[in-house]
């Protein structure tokens, strides 16, 4: 399990309000759900299942210190002339000291994070 500190400072513009994420591969094999399901929205506590070929993971991300309203996301993006999946976590609102635990399957060792 990882453990992400938010920062003390609340962001207040739409567009920071994105404070983690991490990338994970994108191929013509690669899917993710969300709680067995298609989805590009998730909340704290859903399970993501990420698979491509015969690789497996699963990912939970919770809220282990402070309170707050999240809404995560699953997204396209690019990286280095690649294209990836992005998971990210946004705050819609929040107190400053939260903390956020990533659980993943592996270690998140298929996971760059973003933060």
């Amino acid at each position: 399990m990882t453990h992400f500190q938010l920062p003390q400072e609340i962001p207040h513009s739409k567009t920071d309000r994105m404070e983690y994420s991490f990338t994970l591969e994108k191929t013509k094999e690669s899917r993710i759900t969300v709680n067995g399901a298609k989805a590009t929205l998730f909340h704290l506590g859903d399970t993501l299942v990420y698979t491509n070929g015969d690789q497996r993971k699963e990912f939970v991300i919770t809220l282990s210190q402070g309170m707050g309203t999240f809404t995560g996301h699953i997204s396209l993006s690019q990286v280095d002339d690649k294209e990836v999946w992005r998971i990210s976590v946004r705050t819609v609102e929040r107190v400053p000291d939260c903390t956020l635990d990533i659980y993943c399957s592996d270690g998140l060792s298929t996971a760059t994070p973003m933060a």
